[in-house]
Order: C-alpha cells, then structure tokens, then sequence
C-alpha cells in the first residue's frame, strides 16, 4: 500500500503560466515536486487562465483579484490564502513574495507548516518603486521593511538566487546557517529546436518596464548607434505595463520609431522560437536601489544563454558571480549608454567574438545551471525540512530506493510501557490542551466501578430500547434511577428494570410513581391596582369619591329607549301580592 504523500503549497503572487521570469521558475519547480509531494500552488488568475487546473502533476489554484488598485490586489489575494489554509493540512508552505508570506507567518503556530522564503529581491523596494502612493500609505501604518525582516526571521529556510543577495541578508540579520543560495535553472534542450534564420542587426530585450530595467540607458544607447548600422529593437513586455505608455511617447521624442518595436509577450513555449530570431540580446540593468541591495541572477539571462545567443549586460555583482566578462558575455557599466552602444556594434560586426561568446555560455547552462542538479537540491531542502517534528530534534527517515520521500510514521508503545495521557503537539494560545488516553481493549467491561476503571459506552437506540414501546417511556429525575443489575442479567430483571433512553448498556431501576395529594385551593386575593377597567380609564384608590360622569350626547331613539328600560325595571321592583 502506497504511504500518502507530504502535502506543500506552492505560492507565488504572479498568474501561471505566465512569460516572466518568476511564473518560468515556480513552473520548474512544479516540475520537480510533484512526482514527489502533493503538491498545490496559489495563483493570481487572469481572463484567459481557468480557476483550477492539472499542471505537471500539481493542482493549480487561480484567485481573482481586484485590480482597483495595488493595496486591493494584496487584500483579495491574501483572504483566499486564508481560506486556502483553513481547507487544507499543509506540511510546508514554500512563498515567493512579501504579500503570501505574511499571511503564512501569521497562521504558522495556528497550522504547524515549515516554510521556505524564496525572494527575487527584497519585495519591499520593489513595491517602493513600483506603487509610490500606496507605500507610502501602507509604511505609514508599519515599515514594509521590518515586515520582509520579519518574514526572513520566522522562515525555516530561505533561498536566494545569488550570493550578493546572501550577503546582503546576513548583514541585515539574517541567520547564514538558513540561507541557500540556489540559481534558477532552464532546460536548454528546449532551445535545440529553435534554429531559425537570424536577422542581422536585431536586438531583443525580454522583461518588465520597471526602473531597475534600464531601459532608458538601452533607448539613449540606439540613439548613438552609427546610422550605416542597421539595426532594429525589439522590446517583449507586457500590453498592461504601467510604463509602457510613457516609453512609447520617449521613443516618438528621440525619433526612434523605425528602429524600436513593442511586442507583446508570447507563451512560454514560443520563447526558445523568439530568441532564435534575433542576432544580440540585451539586459541593460540599472544602479537602482533594488539591484545594489540585493537582486538575484535575472532570468532572462537564462534565457539568453541557454538560446545561445551573445549576451551584452550591465556589471553587477549579482551577474559578476555567474558570468565572466568576455568569457560568457559582453560587460558595461550600469548607465553608460555611450559604453552600450560601443558593444552593440562590436558584437553585431564581429561575428567569430558573437559566436565565441553564445557557444561558452550555452556551456555554462549545460553544466551550472543544469535544472537536474537544482532540482535535486532543492528536493534535499524539502527532504530536511519535512523529517523535522514540530520542537524535537532531527529524527532519522529511511527511504527507500525507489521514492524520495516516505511519512514518518510514529511509534506505538508496547503493553509494558507507561501509557500515560498525552499532550497533543502543536498547541498555540488560541487553541486547548487535550488529553489522549490508552483506548480500552476490545471486550473488556467498560461499566462504572469495573476493574480498569473506563469510560460509559453508549449504544444507539434501536440497541437499547428495541424491544419497548413509546407507551412505555418514563420521565423522572436521573437522582432518582437506581442500576437494577448487569446487561447479562437481563432474563432475571423484573417487569420494573427500564432502559435509559441513550444511556448505558444495562437495564435501570426507576422509582414507583407516587400520586402527590391534592392541596387546598385559596382564594387569590386582588388588589384594584391589578384591574383595568375595559374603558380604559385609570381606577382611583380606595375611599376616593368617584368623580361624576361626563354628560354624552344621545339620539331621541336612543332616549325613548332608556325611559321604556327605566319604567320596566321600576315595575319589577314592587313586591308581588300573595294571594
């Protein structure tokens, strides 16, 4: 019998699938889980994307989201993870943002889950720079950044996808025992296939808009391209980007409208088709205050490798640590346009040094940056963490060949053991202790006062009472209910032993029926103040005349009447003559 499997939820605040780095690796990550866990991932839904699908194994859960604006987008967001967590026993929650992991460092004592931080960066500049207005209003209350501190602090693990990232959050608190640097990966045969007829002079960028892009260094870059270069920009982003308007108007204002396309992202299976277009590829990344506190290795970078083209990148320490200058890929400074522009046109002229440069680094992926060797980390990383009890030491799981993974299954203590009740694990200061105590033996008399001292077992009615009738039942005070004899001794009760309805399993003695002798009736004694007269006037105390009563006026009928009453009632007055 197949022992059930370890449930984990995945979560990340992103659609997927989607055509962004982070959608591409959490989709890879499904991809090496789910052959070993139950595994669900919580979504952001889109128009185009279904509620709940089958991906790879795991079940994909999609929220709507209010998109009024940024602060409602987290609010719905995070109410469906609640619900999620109430739906289901998760053993470990891995997050990838700020926003799902509040919530579960919140209910983490409440749900006893582990849980691993995954950032792509600090969360809490990149909201900063994306949504100013709402930071603002949401810092008021408390800072973001000690919020994303505190996330770090209560994770049982985290892991970064570079070592400047590491640094960076060790020097801010950080435990580095927790810590695991792990790069993204791609499957680079997925890119085999996708040999097509590359355009001389084509540039390709794939990514957000966002300020730590650089993307104005990339456009300030065309304008000092010689003009016999032909060249042409392609940029991959999405239609909805907030900055996309604002770009559109920059490139009519520096008259790069025949140079520079948009084009709108494409699923994720057309990428390796899309790179394989192109003759350069691009990552200008900004001196922004996201990349210099922590970023980790972008993944369009693994993209650009793995499709074997030659790569021009901005020197930062995050890519320095991946990437050799001249070795894997072409180096400037972050902001240098001038600098950009210089290696554009050396790489696109100098074909043997383009070609040097997307053959070293496709071999890099192939022997770094493997998706086999991450995905057999980070399979280690879940195996540690699950073979964890909640406040004990390490215990030691032995799986078998042919699984990862196997429950571990408690104990039981033999009969000589002490079985004292036990206290249940995983009580927080919202929840109650209770008692387990050893379960009687089959057979075994579970009567009061019997040897081993046990608990009453009920039966149903039917069980009970099957042989009496509705007529029969009495109602009487329990004080008073005798026990008549054991439920064997059943044939020797007499006709008097009765059944508890939904009481123990042996017949009861109920007490004679005594007839209480009828009491003497008093009159009950009334006050005027407890009559109301039917006219509805208030009654006077006792010994208050009586005041006269108003005059009404009557019908001449209705006066007639009275005087024929009058006299009739006069006449009966007088005492009758005896005869």
């Amino acid at each position: 019998m197949t022992a059930e499997r370890p449930k984990i939820l995945l979560s990340a605040f992103t659609s997927l699938p989607a055509p962004n780095g982070l959608a591409c690796w959490l989709e890879q990550q499904v991809k090496y889980l789910a052959g070993y866990y139950d595994v669900d991932v919580l979504t952001v839904k889109t128009q185009d994307l279904s509620h709940i699908e089958r991906m790879h194994g795991a079940r994909v859960l999609r929220v709507p989201v209010d998109r009024s604006s940024a602060t409602c987008t987290v609010t719905t967001f995070q109410r469906a993870m609640v619900r999620q967590l109430d739906s289901e026993d998760y053993k470990l929650c891995h997050f990838h943002s700020l926003w799902d992991g509040l919530v579960l460092v919140s209910h983490e004592k409440r749900y006893s889950y582990r849980l691993i931080y995954e950032p792509r960066a600090l969360n809490w500049l990149e909201f900063k720079a994306l949504h100013p207005r709402d930071f603002r209003a949401l810092d008021r209350e408390r800072s973001l950044k000690d919020l994303e501190q505190y996330c770090f602090k209560q994770a049982d693990a985290v892991i970064v996808h570079s070592m400047h990232m590491q640094n960076r959050l060790v020097d801010s608190g950080v435990p580095p025992a927790k810590i695991e640097v792990m790069y993204p990966a791609v499957a680079p045969e997925t890119f085999d296939s996708s040999e097509h007829q590359r355009q001389l002079g084509s540039i390709l960028y794939i990514g957000s808009l966002a300020p730590w892009q650089g993307i104005s260094t990339l456009l300030r870059a065309m304008t000092e391209l010689p003009a016999s270069l032909p060249v042409r920009l392609a940029i991959v982003c999405p239609d909805d980007d907030p900055a996309r308007k604002e770009l559109e108007g920059k490139v009519h204002m520096m008259g790069l409208q025949r140079k520079v396309d948009f084009l709108a992202q494409a699923d994720w299976s057309l990428v390796p088709a899309l790179v394989g277009r192109f003759d350069v590829c691009v990552a200008p990344l900004a001196d922004h205050e996201r990349n210099r506190a922590g970023a980790g290795f972008p993944h369009k970078l693994l993209v650009y490798l793995a499709g074997r083209r030659p790569v021009i990148v901005s020197r930062m320490p995050f890519v320095e640590e991946v990437l050799t200058d001249g070795l894997h890929a072409a180096m400037f400074q972050p902001g240098d346009f001038r600098g950009l522009a210089r290696l554009i046109e050396m790489v696109i002229t100098d074909r043997q040094l383009a070609s040097g440069l997307a053959n070293r680094a496709r071999m890099l992926v192939e022997e770094k940056l493997s998706p086999v060797a991450t995905g057999k980390r980070l399979l280690k990383l879940y195996r540690e963490l699950l073979a964890y009890e909640e406040d004990t030491d390490r215990i030691q799981v032995a799986a078998p060949a042919d699984t990862d993974t196997q429950p571990v299954m408690p104990v039981l203590p033999d009969d000589d053991q002490d079985t004292r009740p036990a206290v249940l694990p995983g009580c927080s200061e919202d929840t109650v202790e209770l008692l387990v105590g050893p379960v009687p033996s089959e057979g075994a008399d579970t009567t009061p006062g019997a040897e081993g001292g046990g608990e009453i077992l009920f039966r149903a009615v039917e069980e009970q009472a099957s042989d009496s009738t509705a007529a029969e039942w009495k109602v009487t005070p329990l004080s008073e209910v005798e026990r008549s004899g054991a439920a064997d001794d059943r044939e020797q009760t007499g006709s008097d032993d009765r059944w508890l309805l939904g009481g123990p399993s042996y017949p009861l003695k109920f007490p004679p029926a005594r007839r209480q002798p009828a009491s003497a009736q008093t009159p009950i004694e009334v006050s005027d103040s407890d009559v109301e007269p039917l006219d509805g006037t208030t009654p006077l105390a006792a010994g208050v005349p009586q005041p006269p009563p108003l005059p009404r006026k009557t019908s001449e009928a209705t006066r007639r009447s009275e005087r024929r009453t009058d006299s009739t009632s006069s006449g009966s007055d007088k005492p009758k003559s005896s005869r």
